[in-house]
């Protein structure tokens, strides 16, 4: 008879002696009735250890120690993981305090004061922009003209000879402009995350759509053409409507991943630049009414003006309230709950 078939192997019952049971728990009946009793092996090692050696063989103590590892061993890394836990605690409650230390509150809430009033300034161009085009659009396809370059000079004529393009590009944009700054009100988002997940998808539908359809106006029908500034309109026209692409699809990689934090920064970067259209225009007024220059010229470098200053502004927004962890966690939580402590 070996060894097993006599007394049993490691985390099985050993012995059907009902004496020897009451004496003695084993490792195995100690696991199967339950982690209350791992603090009893712990403690009474040493006695349970000199118990094993004076009444059973040596096979029968080796199988005993095997079994007491493994609930030490056990006990052990729950005790690590409870420590862990504590530490990663400790952690996120300092950098919770640390995000939300001196004037840093009043900072963002005067910043978004600011911002917001001047998102209204870009939003009502935009919209204007959108309503203005859509207008232009309806009385061209009236009068159908013989030749449009002709008739409405070449910056318009492309939208009426792009005109799918250009009911492609308005469309969204107009969606754009409106669902666009509601996917940042977070009040609206806790309140109607069922609304924010659909009007979200919408918006970004409308922004594929629009990058491509502005692709198509801008980049391959220039309004100079592909030779001197014409180039430098068509390749920023390139950059935005790229760039808006890979932002909007990095939003929704992460957001698929469940890491709110980085699908919050590139939709906030994607909306910077699709907003970018909207300080263009600013800029190009602006330019125009100060300055001598032929709007050919003002058209390309106002594009990249444009959006390399909404981008310094999103960038810096984003440095300024990315939440500590995985930025589920909303800047004004924190804030709030730093304020009441």
């Amino acid at each position: 008879m070996n060894i097993k078939s006599r007394y049993g192997a490691p985390r099985e019952i050993r012995t059907p002696d009902q004496l020897v049971r009451s004496q003695l728990l084993y490792p195995a009946e100690l696991w199967a009735q339950g982690e209350e009793y791992s603090q009893v092996i712990i403690t009474g090692h040493r006695s349970i250890r000199l118990f094993s050696l004076i009444v059973y063989p040596r096979q029968i103590s080796a199988i005993h120690d095997a079994g007491l590892c493994d609930l030490l061993r056990l006990e052990f890394r729950k005790d690590q993981g409870s420590r862990l836990k504590q530490n990663i605690k400790s952690q996120a409650s300092n950098q919770n305090t640390a995000f939300s230390a001196g004037l840093r509150p009043q900072q963002r809430r005067s910043l978004e004061i600011m911002g917001w009033i001047v998102l209204s300034l870009l939003i009502i161009t935009g919209l204007s922009s959108v309503i203005g085009r859509a207008s232009f659009l309806n009385d061209a396809i009236a009068i159908a003209p013989v030749d449009p370059i002709l008739e409405f000079g070449a910056f318009d004529s492309r939208y009426y000879t792009n005109l799918a393009a250009t009911v492609l590009h308005l469309l969204p944009g107009l969606l754009i402009f409106i669902l666009g700054p509601i996917q940042f009100m977070p009040n609206l988002r806790k309140r109607y995350l069922k609304w924010h997940r659909i009007s979200g998808r919408v918006y970004v539908a409308s922004g594929f759509t629009g990058a491509v359809s502005g692709f198509v106006i801008g980049t391959i029908d220039p309004f100079m053409g592909f030779t001197g500034q014409g180039f430098n309109e068509a390749m920023a026209t390139a950059f935005l409507s790229a760039y808006v692409f890979f932002c909007l699809t990095m939003a929704i990689y992460h957001i698929r991943n469940k890491r709110i934090g980085l699908h919050r920064e590139w939709m906030i970067r994607g909306f910077a630049l699709m907003t970018a259209i909207a300080t263009e225009r600013l800029l190009l007024i602006a330019f125009q009414a100060t300055l001598d220059v032929d709007i050919g010229i003002l058209f390309g470098t106002t594009f990249w003006m444009a959006a390399i200053l909404n981008l310094a502004v999103a960038e810096s927004w984003i440095n300024l309230t990315r939440t500590p962890g995985n930025g589920a966690a909303h800047w004004k939580d924190l804030d709030r709950r730093a304020k009441s402590a």
